[in-house]
C-alpha cells in the first residue's frame, strides 16, 4: 500500500507575539525530542543526561506519567516534564502556549516474515525483554525508518511500529514505499526502556506476561526476567547426516516438512520444549526454523546452548502471540 502521511496539524494557534518568556532547565534522563508532542512522532534531536535546554512554550500531547504537557525546546522539538528536572512552578502559566499541535507522521504496512521481536531501541543488545512479540504472517503498520543501526545478519535497517518499538528488516517481507517513510531521527546515548515510555497498545497475551527468561532445563525455567542479549535469528548448520524438519515439536510421528543434510544452513526463529526422547522425563529443545518446521537442537552445530545469551535468554516460541501493534 502507498505510504501515507498522517498530518493533522493543519491548524496551529500562534502564541502571543508579545510574550518572550523562556525557561532554562536540565534534562534528567536520556531524552528524545519529538517533531510533534506525541510519542509516535519522529525524533528531531536527542539530549543526554544533564544537558541544559531552553524552553519557549507549552502544548498538549501524549499523556506521560499522568500529564499531557509538552514543552518546545530551542531545537524546535518537544519534550515532556517527565524528561526534565522538576520545575518549581507551572509551565502553563510561566510560558506562552505553542498552540494546538496534532500528530504528523508517515505510515505504511508490511507483513511479518518470521516471529518478530519489537525492541525499545533499534538494537539487538537490549537489557530488558522486548515489549512485543509479533507472530509471523501479520500486517504490521510501520511509522518511520532507522538506518545504519545495530546489525542483524549483516543488515542494519529497523522500523518503528505504533507500539513505539522497533522491528528489524530481516523479520519482514519487503517494505513497499520504505523510502517514503520519515527517518526516525537520532536517539540519545544510554536510552533505556525506563526512559522510553511506550504508547498505550493492545493487551499483551498472558503467555507473554509470564515470561521467565529463556529456555532452560525443565524444572529450572525460572529466570530473572532482566535481559535478552541478542536477537534470536542466528545462523547454524545441520550436524547430523540427515535431519527431518517436522511439523510438530515432538519425537512422536509427525509430518516431515523437509529433510536437511549435513552442513546445510539453518536459521532458527525461536525454541520450545518437546516431549521426552527416551521416556525419562527430560524434555528436549526443538528449534523452529525459518522453514517453519522443527529440528532438535542437538542436531545443529553450533547448538543453542553454545552461546551464553542464547542459553540463558532464548525466547520460547509460545511468547510470540501478538497479532496487532
Amino acid at each position: 500500500m502507498p505510504c501515507l502521511r498522517i498530518n493533522l496539524s493543519l491548524f496551529i494557534l500562534l502564541p502571543s507575539l508579545a510574550s518572550t518568556a523562556t525557561i532554562l532547565n536540565t534534562v534528567q534522563v536520556p531524552t528524545e525530542c519529538k517533531t510533534c508532542p506525541y510519542t509516535l512522532c519522529p525524533n528531531k534531536a536527542a539530549y543526554s543526561n544533564s544537558q541544559s535546554i531552553t524552553l519557549s512554550c507549552w502544548t498538549e500531547g501524549t499523556n506521560i506519567v499522568d500529564d499531557t504537557t509538552w514543552l518546545k525546546s530551542q531545537d524546535n522539538c518537544f519534550v515532556t516534564q517527565y524528561d526534565l528536572l522538576e520545575y518549581p512552578g507551572d509551565y502553563t502559566t510561566a510560558l506562552p502556549s505553542c498552540g494546538d499541535i496534532l500528530p504528523s507522521y508517515t505510515r505504511t504496512t508490511a507483513r511479518t516474515r518470521y516471529m518478530t521481536d519489537c525492541y525499545f531501541t533499534p538494537a539487538v543488545n537490549e537489557k530488558r525483554l522486548a515489549p512485543k512479540h509479533y507472530k509471523y504472517g501479520i500486517d504490521l503498520p510501520l511509522l518511520c525508518t532507522a538506518h545504519n543501526r545495530s546489525a542483524l545478519m549483516g543488515r542494519t535497517t529497523w522500523f518503528k511500529t505504533p507500539s513505539n518499538c522497533y522491528v528489524h528488516e530481516t523479520t519482514l517481507w519487503d517494505v513497499e514505499d520504505a523510502d517514503e517513510l520519515d527517518d526516525c531521527g537520532p536517539l540519545p546515548p544510554g536510552l533505556t526502556p525506563d526512559d522510553h515510555v511506550p504508547e498505550t497498545t493492545t493487551t499483551t497475551s498472558s503467555v507473554v506476561a509470564k515470561q521467565t527468561g529463556g529456555v532452560r532445563e525443565k524444572g529450572s525455567r525460572t529466570g530473572t526476567g532482566t535481559g535478552i542479549g541478542k536477537r534470536w535469528l542466528y545462523n547454524t548448520t545441520i550436524g547430523e547426516e540427515y535431519v527431518n524438519c517436522t511439523e510438530k515439536a515432538s519425537v512422536m510421528p509427525s509430518q516431515t516438512r523437509r529433510v536437511y543434510e549435513f552442513g546445510q544452513a539453518v536459521v532458527p526463529q525461536c525454541a520450545t520444549w518437546g516431549d521426552s526422547e527416551r521416556g525419562n522425563g527430560t524434555g528436549i529443545i526443538f528449534l523452529f526454523t525459518t522453514d517453519f518446521s522443527y529440528v532438535r537442537d542437538w542436531e545443529t552445530d553450533p547448538g543453542l546452548r553454545e552461546d551464553f545469551y542464547r542459553e540463558n535468554y532464548y525466547p520460547p516460541c509460545e511468547w510470540f502471540t501478538d497479532t496487532e501493534s
